[in-house]
């Protein structure tokens, strides 16, 4: 894999993380930009700069035996998007020049799916076959995005529809493209042959693919009040248990396998990413009760600790591993394990923060003490962690190769 892609995913990665510290400051002391206008910036940078270039980068590695120049070249127009979203959403929110690089970015993106689809075929094996379902949802997610102006105009913004076309857009996003383009990486590093007849997980990929579209009624049910969307999702909620069973049940073995040889520092990154998950299945298993949905929506500590363990626990978590599995880390051991270490610790700290808040307001008990100093700290772990990943990147004989 080509350092320089490796390079700049993790420091838009620590970018990322910088800005979740301001953002986390601000309710300590007095920043000088609009906290709105930041919070874009580092979703933005999170998403798109972090999770969807790694795994760009991962797809175009380790599916296609040779890497054309186009790929390089779509690299870095991505990234150039990337920057002029971190440069124009703190300033302006979506204005102008933030909605120019963000639509440059989708149309890469699109770009990149046509490119990709071709050159991925046949699609015989199980894992192209998640990588397809992950591309196709990742075209899905951008209807939401196309459809915001239109809500605007019409709805006004901060109307319903405009809440649930961002919420389309991230449903597909970390539910669709995230999951199943990690899911597909994971089967393909885990399986040392091509898996043709694994019905097992073509059963899960059918499943999974469900689940994804009936749990988009939960989103839609924050703002349209409807009892037949709480069916949907637990209709959608079922699917998924059962997919992750059926994926399981094919990984237990080859997994078992690769865990008997593998070092602490990769199996601690396998349990990490599968405890992870796993509450990330129960959180949404618990969705189907009304009290549960209600009081997602209306406590932002838990929306945000369930963004974060999807993207830092489940998704991040899974992209170090990959890194991990290219030896990426092996040169500089030491800043690796540190940043494991301190990645890992700020993570647990902040959600059992996050997650104790949000259940603390909605019993009434009113703020844990040093609540948002704590979530500082925490978070500066996890920028620490972070930032000796990328060291032990940086610090690599320009002799070696990636």
């Amino acid at each position: 894999m080509p350092k320089f892609w490796v390079i700049t995913c993790l420091i838009n990665f620590l970018i990322a993380t910088m800005l979740g510290l301001v953002l986390r400051y601000a309710f300590i002391g007095e920043i000088d930009f609009n906290f709105r206008f930041l919070t874009h910036a580092h979703s933005h940078v999170a998403m798109l700069g972090w999770l969807y270039l790694m795994l760009y980068s991962f797809i175009v590695y380790r599916f296609l035996p040779n890497i054309r120049k186009i790929y390089h070249y779509l690299f870095f127009i991505t990234q150039f998007a990337v920057i002029g979203m971190l440069f124009s959403f703190p300033f302006q929110g979506y204005a102008a020049f933030s909605i120019i690089f963000s639509s440059l970015h989708i149309f890469a993106s699109y770009f990149f799916i046509k490119l990709i689809l071709k050159d991925l075929k046949p699609f015989t094996t199980i894992d192209k076959q998640f990588i397809r379902a992950a591309l196709w949802f990742m075209v899905i997610s951008t209807i939401g995005i196309w459809c915001l102006p239109i809500s605007i105009v019409v709805f006004g913004k901060n109307s319903d529809a405009y809440n649930i076309a961002i919420q389309t857009f991230l449903h597909f996003q970390f539910n669709g493209w995230f999951i199943f383009g990690m899911i597909g990486l994971f089967i393909k590093y885990l399986t040392s042959h091509p898996t043709e007849k694994n019905t097992q997980l073509k059963k899960a990929l059918g499943w999974l693919i469900l689940s994804v579209v009936f749990t988009l009624a939960l989103p839609i049910s924050w703002f349209v009040k409807l009892p037949t969307l709480n069916i949907i999702n637990s209709l959608g909620v079922i699917f998924q248990l059962i997919g992750f069973y059926h994926l399981i049940v094919a990984l237990k073995k080859p997994l078992n396998t690769f865990l008997s040889s593998a070092t602490l520092y990769i199996k601690s990154l396998v349990y990490f990413i599968l405890i992870s998950m796993v509450i990330k299945v129960l959180f949404q298993s618990f969705s189907v009760f009304p009290e549960v949905n209600e009081a997602s929506i209306q406590i932002r500590n838990l929306v945000i600790g369930f963004i974060h363990l999807l993207m830092l626990g489940v998704i991040s978590g899974a992209l170090l591993l990959f890194l991990s599995l290219e030896g990426i880390f092996n040169h500089n051991k030491l800043f690796a394990r540190i940043g494991l270490g301190l990645f890992i610790l700020g993570f647990v700290l902040s959600e059992i923060y996050l997650f104790l808040q949000g259940g603390m307001y909605y019993l009434n008990l009113g703020e844990l003490p040093l609540y948002h100093k704590s979530l500082l700290v925490f978070s500066s772990f996890i920028g620490g962690g972070v930032f000796l990943f990328l060291l032990s990147v940086l610090l690599m004989n320009k002799n070696q190769n990636l």
